[in-house]
C-alpha cells in the first residue's frame, strides 16, 4: 500500500512522489512525478506536468489526451483503478488528494488539438478557480473543513473516506460517500469495509500480463479466506489518522458527512480476559492478533550454543521462560523430534523468568525473519541496563517464526499508534 500525503508539511520536510498510471497503457510502470517543489499546484496542474512526463519518457507511445481537459483523475489501489469513488476535483491542491498513487483516464471531452495546453494558460483558469472556492470558504484550508462544506465547494455530491488498516498487511480502503446520505455513521463505515474486503474475480484476458494478475488474485482470495479479516462496530475504533496517542476514538455514531478529515485509521479494541464477549470478539483475527496472548517454543542462539525457551507475547510484553535439561530421548523421541524440525517437545518443566526481563513491546525496535533460515528470527530490542540488544531465535517451523513475526510486528505498530 501507499503511504498516505497527510499534510502541507509532509510534502515540504522532503521528497515527496506520486506514481501517476495511465489507463490506455495500463500494464505499462506508472510515471513517478516529484510533487516537492510544487506543493501549492493543484490536481489540473499535476495533471499536465504527468502527461509531459510521460510523453517525455515513451515518446512512441501517443496518448489520446493532450491537456488536462482530456483526463479525469481517480485513486489507484490494489492494483485497480478506483473507479467507484468521486474523481478528484482539478481545483484542489495536489497536498490534499490523500494518496500516492493515482491513475488518469481518458473521458474524450474537451480534447485540444494540437500538442499540450501551455502550463501558463492553464494556470490562469487554475487561479480563477481557486478563487472562487477561497471566497466560498473564506479561505478555510480543505483539511479543516467537514466534508459536507468541501464537497458543497466543489459543486459535487460524492466524496470518499479513506481507512487505513495498520497490520501485517498494512491495508488502506477507498469507500465512496454519498453526500445525500446525510444519516450514513462511522457504524455504516464498519460494514462498507466488510463489503469492500469481498474479492472479485477480475480475468484479463487480452493482457500480456494475464496469468501473473490471474495469481495475485487467486492469492489475494486465499489470504482472505483463510484469514476471514472482517470488522465489527463493537471490537473496532475510528480515529482521525495522526490523534490516536493523545486523541479519543470517535463516536461510533458520527455522522460521515460531519468529519472534519477524509482519512481515518481503525483500530481493534483492547479485549480483556475476562470480557463477556472474548469468545465472539476473537473471531476477528486483527482483535485476535492484538489481545491473545501466544506462545512459542523455540532455541535461542547464541555463539553456536542454544538454550530452550517459550515465548509469551501479549499486547504490551515478551515473557522468556527457560526450559529445563530433558531427560536423554530414546531413539523413537529422536526420531519423532527430527520429523518436527529437530526439537524435542515433551517439556519436563519450566525453571521460570525470575533471571529473565520481559521485553516491552514499547521497546523493540526490529523483529524479522533470517534470510537463508525459514525457521530463524532476529529481535532487536532496548535493555534497560545493556541497551540496543539483538536475540536469535529458532522456531519449530516456518509457520511459527512468521507468526511470531507478524504478531511482534503488529503490536509493535500499535504501541506507537495507541500507547
Amino acid at each position: 500500500m501507499y503511504r498516505t500525503i497527510s499534510d502541507r508539511s509532509s510534502i515540504r520536510d522532503g521528497v515527496v512522489q506520486i506514481q501517476v498510471h495511465f489507463e490506455e497503457f495500463i500494464d505499462d510502470n506508472p510515471v513517478v512525478v516529484d510533487v516537492s517543489q510544487i506543493n501549492d499546484a493543484s490536481v489540473g496542474h499535476f495533471i499536465e506536468i504527468s502527461l509531459q512526463k510521460w510523453q517525455k519518457k515513451h515518446p512512441t507511445r501517443v496518448l489520446k489526451g493532450k491537456s488536462q481537459e482530456d483526463y479525469d483523475m481517480y485513486p489507484w489501489e490494489d492494483e485497480m483503478i478506483e473507479k467507484d469513488t468521486p474523481k478528484f476535483s482539478k481545483a484542489q491542491q495536489i497536498t490534499e488528494i490523500g494518496t500516492d498513487a493515482v491513475a488518469l483516464c481518458f473521458n474524450e471531452k474537451g480534447r485540444i488539438q494540437g500538442g499540450l495546453t501551455s502550463i501558463s494558460g492553464f494556470m490562469a483558469k487554475q487561479l480563477s478557480a481557486e478563487e472562487e472556492i477561497k471566497s466560498a470558504d473564506s479561505m478555510v484550508r480543505f483539511r479543516t473543513q467537514t466534508l459536507e462544506r468541501l464537497e458543497s465547494a466543489h459543486g459535487e455530491k460524492k466524496s470518499f473516506i479513506r481507512v487505513h488498516v495498520p497490520g501485517p498487511s498494512k491495508e488502506s480502503h477507498v469507500l465512496p460517500i454519498d453526500m445525500e446520505s446525510t444519516a450514513l455513521t462511522l457504524r455504516d463505515l464498519c460494514y462498507m469495509l466488510n463489503k469492500k474486503k469481498q474479492v472479485h474475480f477480475f480475468f484479463f484476458i487480452g493482457s500480456p500480463f494475464f496469468f501473473l494478475k490471474l495469481i495475485i488474485h487467486l492469492k489475494i482470495v486465499c489470504n482472505i479466506f483463510s484469514q476471514g479479516v472482517h470488522f465489527h462496530p463493537q471490537y473496532f475504533d475510528f480515529f482521525y489518522q495522526g490523534e490516536t496517542r493523545e486523541g479519543e476514538p470517535l463516536s461510533i455514531s458520527t455522522k460521515v458527512l460531519d468529519l472534519r478529515e477524509q482519512n481515518l485509521i481503525i483500530l481493534p479494541k483492547r479485549i480483556g480476559n475476562n470480557d463477556p464477549n472474548r469468545d465472539e470478539a476473537f473471531q476477528f483475527p486483527l482483535v485476535r492478533l492484538a489481545n491473545e496472548y501466544t506462545e512459542w517454543r523455540c532455541n535461542k542462539k547464541k555463539s553456536g550454543s542454544e538454550k530452550g525457551r517459550i515465548l509469551g507475547v501479549d499486547r504490551y510484553r515478551i515473557t522468556k521462560q527457560a526450559v529445563s535439561s530433558l531427560e536423554t530421548p530414546n531413539d523413537s523421541a529422536l526420531k519423532k523430534a527430527a520429523a518436527v524440525g529437530g526439537f524435542f517437545t515433551g517439556v519436563k518443566e519450566k525453571l521460570g523468568q525470575a533471571t529473565h526481563v520481559p521485553i516491552d513491546i514499547s521497546t523493540v525496535q526490529a523483529v524479522r525473519t533470517v534470510p537463508d533460515e525459514p525457521t530463524h528470527c532476529k529481535l532487536t530490542y532496548t535493555h534497560p541496563k545493556e541497551g540496543t540488544t539483538t536475540h536469535r531465535y529458532e522456531m519449530q517451523s516456518k509457520s511459527d517464526c512468521l507468526a511470531f513475526v507478524e504478531k511482534v510486528n503488529f503490536l509493535v505498530a500499535l504501541s506507537k499508534l495507541r500507547p
